[in-house]
């Protein structure tokens, strides 16, 4: 519905903007957008940090890079996104040493028996629930960061359950 408001907007020619004001013409390509935005302001390369004011033309003339403009959030909110993932990669990351120290000891059996499958089994279930934890957060974080900071800190830190979990369940069965 606001879509089509909008589009009988602008085929009408009457303001687009709350204020009532006409909206400025738009620069006939992205080049010229960018060229607008950058005159009269500094604004750093990405890559290089050279001043870019009153560029002329769509690349960095210091390192030659092609620049294009974003709209961007002013807080892309990752703190609980990252904090999520590194639980998990601290789960993962313990989990997968001592399997990967427990299966060098089952393949060389002179130390002894070795662990039995039941004690490396919380290991697997923490490996595993960890990694796919992480592929599925890197796979899905606009879908993360757009929930309300308050659900993004509570999963963020739940996010460190399945590490905690399963290193107390290994604890438990490998007296």
């Amino acid at each position: 519905m606001a879509e089509s408001t909008r589009i009988e907007r602008a085929e009408t020619g009457e303001p687009d903007r709350r204020d009532g004001a006409a909206d400025p013409p738009a620069p006939p390509n992205e080049a010229e957008f960018l060229r607008a935005f950058l005159s009269g302001r500094d604004a750093p390369c990405p890559a290089c940090r050279y001043n870019l004011r009153d560029l002329q033309s769509g690349h960095c003339p210091e390192c030659g890079l092609a620049l294009t403009l974003r709209v961007n959030l002013v807080d892309p909110a990752l703190g609980s996104f990252l904090t999520g993932i590194v639980g998990l990669a601290v789960g993962m990351g313990f989990h997968g040493s001592v399997l990967a120290w427990a299966v060098f000891v089952l393949l060389n059996r002179r130390f002894g028996g070795g662990p039995k499958f039941f004690e490396l089994l919380p290991l697997m279930v923490g490996f595993a629930s960890c990694l796919a934890g992480i592929l599925f957060l890197v796979k899905r974080r606009t879908w993360f960061i757009a929930h309300s900071a308050g659900w993004r800190t509570r999963v963020g830190l739940a996010l460190w359950l399945p590490g905690v979990v399963c290193f107390v369940w290994f604890v438990s069965v490998a007296k």
